[in-house]
């Protein structure tokens, strides 16, 4: 008599649009749990300001390289295969600045972890743009939303740890390789690569990107540069302006970005409905008023309305315009959303070192508040992106003759 095998499931399938989310938010957790602890490397390396920015520079070098070859390798191994690889990849490398015993050792880090960050959130953003096809409707904003999740439950659990003073080394080897393993487990429940129609006529050659393409690269800087300035300088200029000390200012960086994420779990309906011109009218003019309020603010009941202003203005731009650029003519998918992505994230990964250095010539009031202009760009790049427009019901890709 044969004997049954009980096989151990450590997680049961779920939905293709959950797993995408869970991705997007394993992923932002990931880079998250080491922002808090960034005074803690300072202090260990014994570095300064302009030291510690010039490490920072490294991870959008390493991110820029890696958006340069993400294409490719989306090409060669699916985006599925690359979501599982280079998103546990990503996370697991934030070990490595935990294990720098000086400024060298930690650019070095920086630089790793920026070289996974290409080809994750190229791989990212064409599952979710294959998937609106797939779906006939628009996800890209509530898959943005689960990172801004993610970064903030990241954010809480690095902070605790610090607070409870668990070395930094020991959290990250006790917290990433487990959740390395679970967004390599959940990317794998991804949908497999679905068909893309080969475009009409000759591809063009690669090259700088010009028309919309160049102004959907240009759209969401202002955005992606706030967000990193609020992730790595808020807490400092909190304690500096205001007074505050950690747990108030914890509150603030939690007000900015839970309003990110209800922003974008909204923003795919108010997309829908108004259309992409007008929730990039409406960020904008959200995001210019936050800047200013929390750059000048002094106090807490000052700031956290200011930072959750901020948060529901800048919270859409970058997925509007991944959804935009795939739309794109002439081009393949991935090729436009890593143009977009290359660009966009490293002002992500270049705000933070810039306001540094500004803050240190300027103070960070004045560092924050030269971000207003960037935070009502998109206001002179609407017309540009939308041209073509995004159809409000994504096409299927005709399957291969």
């Amino acid at each position: 008599m044969a004997r049954k095998s009980h096989r151990v499931t450590v997680l049961p399938p779920i939905a293709p649009l959950l797993a995408l989310r869970l991705v997007f938010a394993l992923n932002g957790l990931g880079l998250a749990l080491w922002l808090p602890r960034i005074p803690d490397v300072k202090d260990a390396l014994g570095a300064d300001l302009m030291t510690l920015a010039l490490c920072f520079f490294m991870l959008p070098v390493g991110t820029m390289c890696g958006f340069v070859v993400a294409p490719r390798v989306l090409s060669r191994y699916g985006t599925r295969a690359v979501c599982r690889w280079a998103g546990a990849g990503f996370i697991l490398s934030f070990v490595l600045p935990a294990l720098a015993r000086d400024a060298v050792q930690l650019g070095a880090a920086l630089l790793t972890a920026g070289l996974a960050v290409g080809s994750i959130e190229v791989a990212m953003n064409a599952k979710a743009t294959e998937l609106e096809r797939t779906l006939r409707r628009r996800i890209m904003s509530s898959c943005h939303a689960f990172w801004s999740l993610g970064g903030m439950t990241g954010a809480m659990l690095g902070g605790l740890a610090g607070q409870a003073g668990v070395p930094f080394l020991a959290q990250q080897l006790l917290l990433t390789p487990v959740f390395a393993a679970l967004a390599f487990r959940i990317a794998g429940m991804l949908p497999g690569d679905a068909p893309v129609a080969p475009a009409p006529g000759p591809m063009p050659r690669r090259g700088l990107p010009t028309g919309p393409l160049l102004a959907l690269c240009l759209l969401p800087i202002g955005a992606l540069m706030i967000e990193g300035a609020m992730m790595e300088w808020s807490a400092l200029f909190l304690a500096e302006a205001a007074g505050l000390g950690a747990l108030p200012a914890g509150a603030v960086f939690a007000a900015f970005a839970s309003s990110m994420a209800g922003s974008r779990m909204a923003g795919d309906r108010l997309a829908g409905r108004f259309g992409p011109g007008a929730v990039l009218v409406g960020s904008a003019l959200l995001a210019g008023a936050g800047v200013v309020a929390f750059a000048t603010a002094r106090t807490l009941p000052q700031a956290l309305p200011a930072a959750a202003v901020l948060g529901l203005g800048i919270a859409n731009v970058y997925p509007l315009a991944m959804s935009l650029s795939a739309a794109v003519p002439g081009r393949r998918v991935e090729d436009s959303i890593a143009t977009v992505a290359f660009t966009a994230f490293s002002a992500f990964l270049i705000g933070p070192p810039l306001i540094g250095f500004a803050g240190s010539a300027l103070g960070l009031p004045a560092a924050l508040l030269l971000l207003a202009p960037l935070a009502l760009s998109p206001l002179l790049l609407i017309r540009p992106v939308l041209q073509p427009p995004l159809p409000e019901e994504p096409p299927c890709p005709a399957p291969k003759p």
